[in-house]
């Protein structure tokens, strides 16, 4: 499937549930996860990315505990369909989920385990809309499931690179900083 940009060149990525959940519920995460998470919820307000989600995924998100103060946030998120949309799970998405589950547990690469139904429908959502990268941090295998992160690329999921979303990038001033501590650091020695 082709990936496509949105009007006025605006990548299109897909958000596994794992990253709205982290975001409302300002999650403890592994060093510079939430860093990530902040880095795309500012791209996504600051227009310079157009996310897709599953409309699956409301209802991963509603199964957690969100903090009633942190509710707003996820109001806010619904009402700026110029940069995120809620694809509805058609007849096509449940067709392509089915076959990118059958043909992960076909590969054998697996020992005959494949990814959870609601993680096809999330990847079959991102195809079916073009989208450039799915992000989440699902990359353990969960019971009888496997984990999302492991099967980035790979012909199962039509070479959709799945991945964890990508630290901020650093600035000008932050890099300055950097070579000063590694300065001072080399003349304390």
């Amino acid at each position: 499937m082709r990936r496509k940009k949105q009007e006025g060149g605006r990548p299109l990525v897909y958000w596994d549930a794992c990253i709205f959940i982290a975001h409302l519920k300002n999650e403890q995460r592994a060093i510079g996860e939430m860093d990530a998470v902040r880095e795309q919820v500012r791209r996504l307000d600051e227009g310079e990315t157009v996310v897709v989600a599953s409309t699956l995924t409301l209802t991963e998100v509603l199964e957690c505990d969100i903090p009633a103060e942190n509710l707003p946030k996820l109001q806010g998120l619904k009402q700026i369909p110029d940069r995120l949309m809620f694809a509805q799970v058609s007849m096509p998405i449940a067709e392509l989920a089915h076959d990118i589950r059958s043909d992960i547990k076909a590969s054998g690469v697996w020992n005959g385990k494949t990814v959870k139904t609601p993680d096809a429908i999330h990847i079959a959502t991102a195809l079916t809309n073009g989208c450039e990268v799915l992000y989440t941090f699902d990359e353990n295998c969960r019971g009888d499931g496997l984990g999302l992160i492991r099967l980035s690329g790979t012909n199962a999921v039509r070479k959709l690179p799945i991945e964890k979303p990508p630290p901020p990038k650093q600035t000008t001033m932050d890099r300055e900083w950097d070579s000063r501590e590694s300065v001072d650091d080399e003349e304390s020695e």
